[in-house]
């Protein structure tokens, strides 16, 4: 993995050990069933679309990359200085706010949906 060691949050020698108490020495790391990137192309074939929002320090970069390049339904939007799930600070943290945006703008999209009308203001 290209970002080994920088994730703050999603630790990838502590996902490696939660991915084995998981597997229970049962299923190969290897197989699709675990990691369902490493599943051949064509199972990605009917992929409905589908946004990925990835940190550019995150564990999960290479998977969410490997993601984009087996899919044209696909969407990937790598960020900037934000930790894992920063999505969840909303309130507070403006890169949150803009992925939230993208995510509702993504939905709209993908569903043909208008955007909805404001309001009128009484006079």
């Amino acid at each position: 993995t290209t970002t080994r060691g920088c994730d703050p949050v999603m630790q990838r020698d502590k996902l490696l050990n939660l991915s084995q108490t998981y597997r229970n020495g049962l299923i190969d790391s290897n197989d699709p069933a675990v990691s369902p990137v490493l599943a051949p192309a064509e199972a990605f074939a009917r992929l409905p679309p589908t946004l990925v929002h990835v940190g550019e320090t995150e564990v999960v970069l290479d998977d969410a990359l490997r993601l984009q390049s087996l899919s044209a339904a696909v969407t990937l939007r790598e960020y900037k200085d934000v930790l894992h799930a920063w999505h969840a600070f909303f309130p507070i943290m403006p890169k949150a706010d803009e992925a939230l945006a993208q995510v509702i703008e993504f939905i709209r999209a993908t569903l043909n949906l208008q955007q909805p009308q404001q309001p009128q203001q009484p006079q």
